[in-house]
Parts: C-alpha cells; sequence; structure tokens
C-alpha cells in the first residue's frame, strides 16, 4: 500500500495490517472453520473498544471508509445460537499523508522556532539599533551642545583679546627693550593660540554644516614646513626638545593643498608632539614619497609627512576614537579639548588624504602618518587656484577683516577733520573706552551702549560715521545698520561692524545689511582707524563731487537744459503736491495721473530717488509735514490731516520712524524759522 508493506504474513495469520493514507478505505472479510449452518452465525465487531456491532446473518465482511490515520484495533466474534467464539484481534495501522506525518510536523515545529527565533532576534536587533540611534542622537546632541557653548564662549573670547591683542600691537611697536620684546612676544604667541584654539572650533562647524571649501594650489612643500617648524622652535628650545625637518631628496616637491588650512594640519600635529614630548626628548619631521600598488585612487602617488615624538604614546585601544570630536585619552595629564585632532583628520579628509596613528619604531612615542595624493588630476576644478605668481613661503594669519583698502600714503589731497563725529556701539564697556580713546585724537568720539540708544543719537546729531557691535541687547549692531540704510535721512552715514563672529555666512550678513565694513574681533587698532580714516574720506569726495567743490561748478555758466528724468520729476511733483492732502492717491493714482505705467513710474523713482513709489508719497508727505510743524500754526492733528494722514497714530508712528522723534517733539526740537 502506498510504500508500505500491507503485512509479511499470511492474512489469515496476520495481526497488524499497515496501510498508506490512500488506502484508509477497505473491507475484511472473515469467516470460521466450521461450514455446516452457516445461517445461524451472527459475526459481530467493535472497532477500538466501541459499541459491538451485529451483521446481518449470512454476512461476513465489513467496509470501512476515510478511517483516520492512525493505529485502530479491530475486534471480531462470531455467535452460534448464544455461543460466543474467543475475540479475534487485529492492528490495522494507517499512515498518515506527508505532510501531517511526524517527521512533518519535526519539521514544523524546527521552522516554527526558527521564525520564533528570528522574530526575537529582529526585534532584539531593532531594539538595539534605537537604543544606538538614541545614543548616537544623544551624543550628537552633547557634542553639538558642547560646540556651541564653545562658539559662543570664542565669542566672548574674541572682546577680550582684541584688548589684549591691540594694545600689546602698539607696545611691541614703540618699545625698544629687549627683555620686555621677548615678554610681548610670548604673550603675542599665546594670545594667538587662543585664537587659533577659537579658529578651529569654528572651521569644525563649517566641515559640520558642509560649508568648507578649500582652494588648492601648488605649493612647495619643504618652506611651507620648515616654516612651520620655526614657529615651534622657541617652545621647544625652552623645554629642550630636539625639533628636526628630514627632507633629503625631496627639497622641491611641490603638493596642491590649501595653505590656509594645510597648515592647521601640521600644526596640530606639531603641537601635541610638543605638549606630550617631556623635556630633553625629541621630535623628528620627515617628508618622504611613494606609490600604493593596491589602489587606483588619487593615494596611488603620494607624498607623506610623518610627525614622530618620543613622549608618552597613545595606547592601542585608544587610537581608534582618537580622531572623535571631544574624545581625550584617559592617560591625558595635560589637558586639552579633543578638539585639534578631530579637525586635523576632518581636514586632511577634505585634501583627499589619510591619517594614520602608529608606535615610534625606535622606541617610546608616537608616529602620525600623514599621506596626501600628488598632483591635481583628483581635485574639482572648481577648487583650484592657479595664481600667475605663486609664493613659497605661505602667509598665517590669526583672522580675516573685510576693509577697504589700506595705504599708508595718501595720493590725494583730502584730508579728514578733527571736527567729524564718530558714534562708537558697543556694549563691553572697556572695548568701548578703549575704541574711543583710541579714536579721540582724531575724531569726535560719542559712545553707547546698545543699538536702540545708538538710533536716538544719530537721528539727533548726525554722526559722520558709525561703529557698532553686532551682537547688543535691546537692538543688535544688524539692525542698527538696517534702520540706518533704510532710512532716506540716514542712508548716507557709513557703518563698520565690530563682531566677534568670524564665519563666512556672518561676513556676508553683516556686509548685505548694507554695513561700509566688517571687522572681527580682534582687531587691530590701527586698522580700524585707517578703515575709519579711508571711509570718512571716501564720503567727503563723494559731498564734493555732487556739491561741484572739486570740478568748481558754480563758476562754470548754466547752460538752460531740462532733461526728461527731470520734466519726469517736475510732472510727478506736480501731481503729487496737488493731491498732497488726498489720504486716497496710491501709486496707480499717480501713475494714471502722469500717464505713464505703475511698472515704469516704480523703475524710474527707484533710479532717480532709490525709493518706491509707496515710500516716495509717503516721505514727500512727511517732509511737508516737517515744515508744516516747525511752522506752529497747525495741530499735529491738523498737519496729519492736511499731509494726507487719515489717522493721526499712523501719521505720528510714520513720522518718527523718518525722523527719529514724535511730531510734538520735534516741534519743541525746531523753535526757529522753517529755514534753519
Amino acid at each position: 500500500s502506498g510504500a508500505r508493506t500491507i503485512t509479511k504474513n499470511p492474512v489469515f495469520k496476520a495481526t497488524e495490517f499497515k496501510l498508506s493514507h490512500a488506502d484508509n478505505s477497505f473491507s475484511i472479510e472473515f469467516g470460521t472453520r466450521e461450514y455446516n449452518r452457516p445461517e445461524s452465525l451472527i459475526y459481530r465487531y467493535s472497532l477500538d473498544n466501541e459499541k459491538w456491532i451485529d451483521l446481518p446473518h449470512g454476512t461476513n465482511a465489513v467496509n470501512f471508509s476515510d478511517v483516520s490515520p492512525g493505529s485502530h484495533t479491530l475486534r471480531i466474534v462470531a455467535v452460534d445460537n448464544g455461543i460466543q467464539s474467543d475475540e479475534s484481534v487485529i492492528t490495522i495501522s494507517i499512515a498518515p499523508v506527508w505532510y501531517n506525518s511526524w517527521w512533518a510536523k519535526l519539521i514544523y515545529l524546527i521552522i516554527v522556532l526558527g521564525v520564533i527565533y528570528y522574530a526575537y532576534y529582529v526585534m532584539q536587533m531593532r531594539a538595539r539599533r534605537k537604543r544606538e540611534a538614541i545614543e548616537r542622537n544623544y551624543e550628537a546632541q552633547i557634542n553639538e551642545a558642547k560646540l556651541q557653548f564653545f562658539i559662543n564662549i570664542s565669542h566672548e573670547i574674541r572682546t577680550p583679546m582684541t584688548l589684549v591683542m591691540s594694545p600689546l600691537q602698539k607696545l611691541m611697536a614703540s618699545d625698544d627693550n629687549p627683555a620686555r620684546q621677548k615678554d610681548y612676544r610670548t604673550i603675542n604667541r599665546n594670545a594667538k593660540r587662543v585664537l587659533r584654539l577659537v579658529n578651529e572650533l569654528m572651521d569644525i562647524r563649517k566641515i559640520d554644516k558642509g560649508k568648507m571649501m578649500l582652494s588648492f594650489t601648488d605649493t612647495p612643500i619643504v618652506p611651507f614646513i620648515d616654516d612651520l617648524c620655526d614657529l615651534f622652535k622657541p617652545v621647544a628650545d625652552s623645554k629642550d626638545i630636539t625639533l628636526t625637518f628630514d627632507h633629503e631628496g625631496h627639497d622641491d616637491m611641490e603638493l596642491w593643498v590649501d595653505p590656509a588650512n594645510f597648515d592647521k594640519i601640521i600644526m596640530n600635529l606639531l603641537s601635541n608632539a610638543v605638549k606630550y614630548t617631556p623635556n630633553g626628548g625629541k621630535i623628528d619631521i620627515k617628508l618622504a614619497s611613494g606609490t600604493d600598488d593596491n589602489t587606483t585612487g588619487p593615494l596611488h602617488r603620494y607624498a607623506e609627512i610623518s610627525v614622530t615624538d618620543t613622549g608618552i604614546g597613545i595606547p592601542e585601544s585608544e587610537r581608534q576614537h582618537i580622531f572623535k570630536r571631544f574624545y581625550q585619552v584617559r592617560n591625558n595629564q595635560t589637558g586639552g579639548t579633543g578638539v585639534g585632532l578631530h579637525l586635523t583628520s576632518s581636514l586632511i579628509k577634505l585634501h583627499y588624504g589619510t591619517i594614520n596613528i602608529e608606535d615610534n619604531p625606535e622606541g617610546q612615542g608616537t608616529r602620525f602618518v600623514v599621506r596626501i595624493p600628488l598632483g591635481h588630476e583628483h581635485l574639482p576644478v572648481n577648487q583650484l587656484n592657479i595664481p600667475l605668481a605663486q609664493s613659497s613661503v605661505p602667509k598665517h594669519t590669526t583672522n580675516m577683516v573685510l576693509v577697504p583698502d589700506i595705504n599708508e600714503t595718501d595720493n590725494d589731497n583730502v584730508k579728514v577733520k578733527v571736527s567729524e563725529r564718530v558714534l562708537v556701539v558697543e556694549d563691553d564697556e572697556e572695548i568701548r573706552n578703549y575704541v574711543a580713546h583710541e579714536l579721540s585724537t582724531h575724531y569726535k568720539v560719542d559712545t553707547c551702549a546698545n543699538g536702540k540708544e545708538a538710533l536716538d543719537i544719530i537721528f539727533k546729531q548726525q554722526p559722520d560715521l558709525v561703529i557698532s557691535d553686532v551682537m547688543m541687547p535691546e537692538m543688535d549692531g544688524l539692525e542698527l545698520t538696517r534702520r540706518i540704510k533704510k532710512n532716506i535721512n540716514l542712508n548716507h552715514i557709513p557703518v563698520v561692524l565690530l563682531t566677534a563672529k568670524s564665519r563666512e555666512e556672518d561676513n556676508l550678513e553683516g556686509l548685505e545689511t548694507g554695513a561700509d565694513a566688517y571687522l572681527t574681533k580682534p582687531f587691530n587698532i590701527d586698522i580700524l582707524i585707517k578703515t575709519v580714516n579711508n571711509l570718512l574720506k571716501s564720503h567727503q569726495r563723494l559731498r564734493n563731487t555732487f556739491s561741484g567743490n572739486q570740478t568748481h561748478d558754480e563758476k562754470v555758466d548754466d547752460i538752460d537744459t531740462t532733461s526728461s528724468d527731470d520734466k519726469l520729476m517736475e510732472r510727478i511733483m506736480k501731481v503729487l503736491n496737488k493731491n498732497l492732502g488726498n489720504p486716497d492717491i496710491t501709486v496707480e493714482t499717480l501713475a494714471n495721473e502722469i500717464g505713464i505705467s505703475r511698472v515704469h513710474l516704480h523703475r524710474k523713482l527707484k533710479e532717480l530717488t532709490n525709493q518706491s513709489p509707496r515710500n516716495f508719497i509717503r516721505n514727500t508727505r512727511l517732509r511737508k509735514a516737517a515744515k508744516l510743524l516747525v511752522e506752529k500754526k497747525l495741530t499735529v492733528a491738523e498737519v496729519a490731516d492736511l499731509t494726507g494722514f487719515r489717522n493721526p497714530n499712523n501719521f505720528a508712528t510714520s513720522f518718527k520712524e523718518l525722523f527719529g522723534v514724535s511730531p510734538t517733539v520735534y516741534m519743541e526740537q525746531h523753535p526757529d524759522s522753517p529755514e534753519e
């Protein structure tokens, strides 16, 4: 039956039969050894110990259909006139279908257990990934909080550093005492070190935001590194550390690097080496080149710069974390922020290079190995800087300032008058007093502590130039600059912004507000004075040009000509004067009265007056209102009504925005004739 043997014995002797699941319908015939009087026999059977069933007379077979898989016991007896024979017992075993067999169930069990285990594993992995994501987010938030904290602190550091470096530079220039000059250089070197740390934080933020754009220049690397080594020799000599640079055979090597950022890589490595090398130690810098046959990328041909020291070394377990931001080696006894190596690694990646840490092959200490690709084929074209003449030694600057061109010699005869007035706006009292003191020998100087106070002073005194800090209470320097440049009575005043923010986007934001110059703290006071001088001279040149003083226009006979623009302005003013008291006059009305399109009117007024038509109408009304107020013949409400303002409150607000004071105060401040 199927693959099963039903029985190995003769049927009448067999006690067990095996059938497949396909043969679960079958018949069993039976009989006795006595064949006389068969009509008197009755057969009875019981399946699986259930109730006995009697068969009809003469019937000796039982039919079974759809018997369930498993082992079944069939009992049969014969009854002859009330006499019952012995039981005949057979076992019928029906195999289950294959997918319901014991081995199939075992497989099912294994699969179910596997699914349960996999589900548990997936849940565990998801939970672990979720925990890791939470930990990463938490770590990122902590790092961001640290970085933001350091950046905020760096802004605060730049302000007092101005009071350190600017007076220090004056002392270095004026004091010839050799002993004090040595102290000055020490102070200057450490002050620059503080600024370098501050700038590193700014660089990390740029890299994180993807805004660090390098400018690669073909740079002679030997004098470049020599120049950096010279910066560290005084510190190395003070600790009796031998600092050597081995570049034998590579004197003419040139690398495509960004000098302004590549020097930070070398300086950080040298700074760490000097910091962690004990007195009497040794620092070796080696320049080499080579090829890597295992790679076809930019590093197939490379320059290798190694910095080896005899310092405390870095344990193997710490090396995989050493380039993480804010990470510090556990045995670090010299402090540090954990920023330098992270910035170094990030800048090397931007140079398409690699950095590795090794043990000093000659004994105690650490060896940093930097590899930078040779050539420039791997570099983006928009990042290549190919100057007409390249300098062999890079210049290292602490910070950059956006100022007008500064020339020590004046080629013109324009002189800045001492009577010119400068307003210094700075919330830090020491900085404010210092800048005011330095400028007081050149100009008349007024001071205030925030932008709100400054705006009131500017409206009242109309200074010739404003010097303002950016971060201030009440009103910051950017908002102050916007209000000055948007007011037609004030927008001619030059504005110089001083700030501790050194990011490019901060510089752009300052210049976009209309600032004429943007200086980063700590600034050189001489640069500030020269910047103010240049701006005032430029402003004076413009006044001379428009007044005709430079060309003696008043001595030239006028020729009666009227340009088309003058004719247009006459038509505009004629219509505006006619409708000055009409509150319903609009830009469209003005354009229709003149006979030009609204777009053309807007373009011409913007070109001729630097004002939009709406502002031109409003400002003309306000200037007329100012004249009426000075005459003191009408009340403020009557003046507002005569100049087309329905709401006196709106009139007062607009008037104060243009003139800096309310109409009532304006009347009090102008007791004399309108001509004044």
